[in-house]
């Protein structure tokens, strides 16, 4: 009898303290799960975004109430729900595959927020897609170093991930991978539509979602491809110039240039030449970024029809069919993109209205005379035609400058290494990179360009050069140079503009320094070819105020657009 109660008081012990490992494991297991999401969420609130979910709800909450703002809450818990599963998912190959997507979207993210402060979206894939195939190896030299610092992170949520991975597979928590599927459709299906009912301005979902979201927002939002509009009218007035050249340089800012009050002599050719030229001094670019510019020039958008939402820019008569009809001999000529691989949203289409079009091998070496390429080409086009219309874009000033200027050029020291990146403690080596390649690429490119061209003197041609947008180097909270979509530099938006016109010397002496605009240069332009009844925009000369303004985001509308006002710090919504 003694035997039997001393065992069943054994047993009694035991089976308590069993209960109360388990009741340990479970209230672990319950901390641990907590922490998980707490994390998940942190990560998101705390790093990757710039308003709060707290500023995002009372958005939804006092302009679309209570009913889309639980909407919207219940899609974000279900993303959080979704990623936090993603660890719990039973199938191994299915797991390591969405961890992998996990990984990618953090890396990405994280790489762009310690470029541009503030992440990954639209305009940024927009970008990408544009400039990654010509200036990939800029891009690693200048922001290696943030790179580097995104894979120490993926490596850490690498890590933390496979922790949380054994322990959940330890404990066999692991869920049955129909139902973390499920949420992860519910939480794709319910985020998606909010990011296109909002035109991808209020997605500030956990990163995992809202990446792959903007991806799929970008590609089910394409623009207009196809043949542009025809051109029923017809010059009304003799044309003013035989030769009509837009000079469009890379990144050139111009507070830069010595011409225009610059402390360094960077443009010594160009002041010895002063009364050769007219210099409006500083001017807003249409967009902070290249391909927006290029392709608002092309077509003459103005900024009432901006954000370009019905694609206006891709399907108006562009500058080459006004040129064309006028009787001149039209040429695009780029030193930027490489065989037939057009860019800036140019497309097969365009080509139809384009005489001449050249861009160099991908093995073409400029051999210390910059952009000779561009230079031949010029002069051996004015030497076969009588009349002709040239958009001519520059290589310019692209980051990452180091090595962009020889030797026996580089007058401004210390400067960049090809190693050397872009950040804060480089500043003065980028400063001087930057201005020796200006001082090569734009003083004596045009040494050369008119001394071979023999342009300078011309009664009959009309040069308008200016650049594609400016450069903002290491300033405020940005490491970008250009193409910010939020909030950017005023620098980037600011570019030169130089006006070789001698027949209209005059005119062009008595507009004010530092009002003109991009806007300007297309009517301007079809007023000198013959089309006196073009009615969209103004020209430098009956401009209706002295507003100047270069936009920043998505030009065509499909994500946040905006308007900065060069004169202001800020910029101005629409």
């Amino acid at each position: 009898m003694m035997n039997f109660m001393e065992d069943r008081n054994w047993f009694t012990r035991m089976r308590t303290q069993h209960d109360q490992q388990e009741n340990t494991s479970s209230f672990f297991s319950i901390i641990f799960i907590v922490l998980l999401i707490s994390v998940t969420v942190l990560i998101s609130e705390m790093y990757f975004y710039n308003e709060r979910l707290s500023e995002v709800l009372w958005y939804f909450y006092y302009l679309k109430g209570a009913l889309k703002t639980s909407i919207y809450v219940i899609s974000y818990l279900s993303c959080v729900a979704f990623i936090v599963g993603v660890f719990f998912i039973r199938s191994t190959m299915l797991y390591s595959i969405l961890f992998i997507l996990l990984c990618f979207s953090y890396f990405a993210t994280t790489s762009y927020l310690l470029v541009n402060g503030y992440g990954f979206g639209v305009v940024e894939l927009q970008a990408f897609i544009q400039e990654s195939g010509k200036f990939s190896t800029d891009v690693w030299n200048a922001y290696g170093s943030y790179i580097t610092k995104s894979i120490i992170i993926l490596v850490t949520i690498l890590s933390i991930g496979s922790v949380f991975r054994y322990f959940i597979r330890k404990k066999s928590y692991l869920i049955k991978s129909r139902y973390i599927l499920f949420i992860g459709l519910i939480s794709f299906i319910l985020t998606l539509g909010i990011t296109i009912k909002t035109a991808n301005t209020h997605n500030k979902f956990p990163v995992f979602t809202n990446f792959y979201n903007t991806i799929i927002y970008y590609i089910s939002n394409s623009k207009y491809y196809g043949r542009r509009t025809e051109l029923s009218v017809k010059p009304t007035a003799e044309c003013q110039y035989n030769n009509i050249l837009w000079i469009l340089d890379e990144s050139i800012s111009d507070k830069y240039l010595s011409i225009n009050g610059y402390s360094k002599v960077t443009t010594p050719y160009l002041k010895s030449i002063k009364d050769k030229y007219i210099n409006l001094g500083r001017a807003s670019s249409i967009a902070n970024c290249s391909a927006m510019t290029n392709i608002g020039l092309m077509s003459g958008i103005q900024i009432d029809q901006l954000p370009d939402k019905k694609n206006y820019s891709l399907k108006t008569p562009s500058i080459f069919q006004y040129a064309k009809n006028a009787g001149y001999t039209t040429h695009y000529i780029s030193g930027q993109s490489h065989d037939d691989l057009l860019q800036n949203y140019m497309t097969k289409f365009d080509l139809e209205s384009i005489d001449e079009f050249y861009q160099p091998s991908t093995d073409f070496k400029e051999q210390f005379i910059p952009e000779r390429d561009i230079i031949e080409k010029t002069k051996s086009a004015l030497e076969q035609n009588q009349k002709n219309f040239f958009f001519i874009v520059k290589r310019g000033a692209h980051f990452h400058w180091a090595g962009q200027a020889p030797e026996n050029r580089i007058f401004f020291r210390p400067r960049l290494k090809k190693s050397d990146g872009l950040i804060i403690e480089n500043k003065e080596k980028a400063i001087n990179s930057y201005i020796n390649t200006v001082k090569y690429r734009v003083d004596y490119f045009f040494e050369e360009f008119l001394k071979q061209t023999k342009l300078l003197d011309s009664d009959d041609s009309l040069i308008i050069y200016t650049s594609d947008h400016g450069q903002s180097i290491l300033e405020g909270s940005s490491h970008g140079t250009h193409c910010d979509s939020t909030n950017p530099n005023v620098n980037q938006g600011t570019v030169p503009l130089l006006i070789f016109a001698k027949k209209h010397k005059n005119e062009f002496s008595v507009i004010a320094k530092n009002t003109s605009s991009h806007f300007e240069i297309f009517p301007t332009t079809l007023n000198f070819m013959g089309y006196k009844d073009y009615k969209n925009g103004s020209t430098f000369f009956n401009k209706k105020d002295g507003k100047q303004v270069f936009s920043s985001g998505d030009l065509f509308g499909r994500a946040s657009f905006q308007l900065n006002d060069i004169s202001k710090p800020g910029g101005e919504e629409k």
